[in-house]
C-alpha cells in the first residue's frame, strides 16, 4: 500500500506562509500598542493644556479681586504701600513684599509696653524670619534714641525710623504699640492694638503662614 509522503518543498512553503502570518499578526499588535501609547501622550498633553489654563484663569480671578479691594489701614483691606530703605540700602515698598507675609509693629523708644514686646518680636523673627517679613517701624521718636534700643539689646530684626511720621499718619497709627498681620496677598488679616503676649503672637504669626 502507498501512501503518500509531502514533498521538502511543499512542507517549506507551508512553513514559510506561517511565519509570515505570525509576522504580520505581531506587527499589526505592535502597530496598536504605538498608536495606543501616541494617544495616551497626546490625552496627558491635552489635561495638563486644560489645568494650566484652569491655573491661570484662577491667579487672573484672584488679582482682580485684589485689585477691587479698597486700600484702607483696617482688618480685611488692602494695606496702604509705603517705601523704605531695606537693611541692604534698597529702597523697596511694602508691596514688594507680596508672596509672603508681613508683620508690623509700631513702636517708640519712649514707650514702655513697646519695649517689653520688643525681645518677643526679635525671638519670633529668629525663628520665622525666613518664612515672614519683620518691619519694627519706629514712630515719634529720636532717632537716635531708638538707634540705641537697638543696638543695647541687640536686636536684628529689621527697623524703619519713620521720622517725617509718613508711614504713622498713612496706617493712622495713634496708641502704640499696635501690630498689624498682613497676608501674602498685601491684606490686612489682623490688626491688634497693645503689647501681645509672645504666645499670642506667635499664634498670630503661625496662621498668617497658613
Amino acid at each position: 500500500m502507498n501512501s503518500k509522503i509531502p514533498s521538502i518543498p511543499f512542507l517549506i512553503t507551508i512553513v514559510v506562509i506561517l511565519f509570515s502570518m505570525i509576522g504580520c499578526t505581531m506587527t499589526e499588535n505592535a502597530d496598536e500598542s504605538i498608536m495606543q501609547n501616541q494617544q495616551n501622550v497626546e490625552n496627558q498633553e491635552q489635561i495638563k493644556e486644560e489645568q494650566g489654563e484652569k491655573n491661570t484663569s484662577i491667579i487672573e480671578v484672584e488679582k482682580e479681586i485684589e485689585e477691587q479691594i479698597e486700600v484702607k489701614p483696617q482688618q480685611g483691606f488692602k494695606a496702604p504701600d509705603f517705601t523704605f530703605i531695606n537693611q541692604e540700602g534698597k529702597e523697596v515698598s511694602l508691596y514688594d513684599l507680596n508672596g509672603k507675609p508681613v508683620f508690623l509693629v509700631f513702636w517708640a523708644s519712649w514707650c514702655p509696653h513697646c519695649k517689653k514686646e520688643l525681645p518677643s518680636v526679635q525671638e519670633l523673627y529668629e525663628k520665622y524670619g525666613e518664612d515672614i517679613h519683620f518691619l519694627a517701624i519706629n514712630v515719634r521718636d529720636e532717632k537716635g534714641k531708638g538707634e540705641a534700643i537697638m543696638q543695647d539689646n541687640q536686636y536684628t530684626f529689621p527697623v524703619i525710623f519713620d521720622e517725617n511720621s509718613s508711614i504713622m499718619n498713612l496706617f493712622r497709627i495713634q496708641p502704640i504699640p499696635i501690630n498689624f498681620f498682613i497676608d501674602q496677598n498685601g491684606i490686612i488679616r489682623w490688626k491688634v492694638l497693645g503689647k501681645l503676649p509672645q504666645t499670642d503672637l506667635e499664634g498670630y504669626l503661625q496662621e498668617l503662614m497658613e
